[in-house]
């Protein structure tokens, strides 16, 4: 007699940079076991690849994760985590005056977004010139801080910010950055003012995070504070 197939439930979520609503299941044993084994690894890239693996087979197919802004990558993941192993999330934070650890629970519910006021995809140069810029994925991250440490900082940025463009205009018309080599998009940017270059480093430095902040209150000392997330990092050390 053949074993019964257990029908995982299905839930909805919206994809924070588009809006576009997925459907999503769990993750299964399977999957935290690949989950796992690249947590053991220490290798960011294996472990982003095993995060993206389980979003596609969770999503059922219906997103391109390696076009996703990687904030949209964390938020879809610690949504599967809620569904798959729990809303909550046991973190320990040092108290700021003697240090202790303080415990917290984390309702990943209660976890969103947060993006900066101000920050625009429409980097402005002159009047009537300007870039539309997109957010990075998690495999262009991970190459600019790979780079960035063998020494090649500066040259890597540059590459990395073409990599970003998505369209650059001015009074006469609109350039498709794909219709252009990445050669001709870094002699684009190399020429720009450094004014324009520290408006386009604002939007990649203010880019949308996960965050949640937690009031505190040491038990040892009785030291009140906010305890602030920022990233999936911070939530998913404890996950």
């Amino acid at each position: 007699m053949a074993l019964p197939i257990i029908t995982a439930p299905k839930y909805e979520l919206s994809i924070p940079s588009t809006g576009q609503v997925v459907s999503y299941r769990p993750f299964l044993v399977k999957e935290e076991k690949i989950l796992l084994l690249a947590n053991e690894t220490k290798d960011q890239k294996q472990i982003i690849a095993a995060m993206s693996n389980i979003i596609t087979n969770c999503t059922f197919g219906e997103l391109e994760v390696k076009n996703l802004a990687t904030f949209d990558i964390e938020y879809i993941f610690l949504q599967l985590r809620s569904k798959s192993v729990g809303e909550v999330v046991e973190v320990n934070v040092k108290c700021k005056k003697c240090e202790s650890l303080i415990p917290l629970s984390i309702n990943i519910n209660d976890v969103i977004v947060k993006k900066e006021d101000g920050i625009s995809n429409n980097i402005i140069i002159y009047d009537n010139t300007g870039i539309f810029l997109r957010y990075p994925n998690f495999e262009a991250l991970q190459k600019l801080e790979t780079t960035a440490s063998d020494g090649k900082k500066t040259e890597e940025l540059i590459n990395f910010i073409a990599s970003c463009i998505e369209k650059i205009y001015d009074e006469k018309q609109v350039y498709n950055a794909k219709e252009h080599t990445q050669k001709e998009l870094i002699s684009f940017l190399e020429s720009l003012p450094q004014k324009s270059f520290s408006k386009i480093m604002s939007f990649f430095n203010k880019m949308p995070h996960l965050y949640k902040s937690i009031e505190t209150k040491c038990e040892k000392c009785g030291h009140e504070d906010i305890a602030e997330f920022r990233g999936a990092q911070d939530f998913f050390q404890s996950a």
